[in-house]
């Protein structure tokens, strides 16, 4: 085996804690701002599917999102850490 080859295997281990810290940050990040915004991520598609103006759209919006708030496990996990 070269010399090199455990110094190689100890910069992927690195690279791979490193991996799961950002990995682990993006999945906290997410869970804040669903918390934050918890219909967001059905708007994204919600006008694809409603017939209408812009306004219209918004209307239906606003009625079908108007009583929502955010999963209360989810916004505890996200507010203790």
């Amino acid at each position: 085996m070269p010399d090199y080859v455990p110094e190689l295997i100890e910069h992927e281990r690195e690279l791979r804690a490193e991996l799961e810290r950002v990995e682990a940050d993006i999945a906290e990040a997410e869970e804040a701002y669903l918390c934050t915004y918890p219909t967001a991520n059905v708007l994204l598609g919600w006008d694809g599917l409603v017939e209408g103006s812009k306004q219209e759209r918004g209307h239906k919006s606003e009625r079908l999102f108007s009583g929502m708030c955010c999963v209360p496990s989810v916004c505890a996990r996200a507010h203790a850490r």
